[in-house]
């Protein structure tokens, strides 16, 4: 899997909203997505993740979303935090975080 230095939870047309608002303050490169099963026996669950991959001034930022008529946020998150350790996660509302991070960079 990719080495993101940033996951962003996005939903419906965030994705859009963000390229529209940031892409002419960092070089945006829009990336393919990828698909992903997240099954757990415990609960008996499957979903979908996406991840997005994109690049933002040469790093690479995951946006994902979950694809699911019922999402087990928990069930999400464990499997990022198995998958992707270490790598600080944040919503498009709070956006503003990745763009500071990869300034600072």
């Amino acid at each position: 899997m990719t080495n993101f230095l940033y996951l962003v939870q996005i939903g419906g047309m965030d994705n859009l909203s963000l390229w529209k608002e940031f892409h002419k303050r960092v070089e945006w490169k829009q990336g393919t997505g990828k698909s992903y099963l997240i099954d757990d026996t415990t609960y008996d669950e499957h979903m979908s993740i996406i991840i997005w991959h994109h690049r933002l001034d040469k790093f690479p930022i995951g946006f994902y979303e979950q694809e699911s008529q019922l999402i087990h946020w928990r069930l999400v998150e464990k499997w990022l935090d198995e998958n992707f350790p270490n790598v600080p996660r944040t919503n498009a509302i709070n956006f503003g975080k990745v763009y500071t991070f990869i300034k600072q960079e």
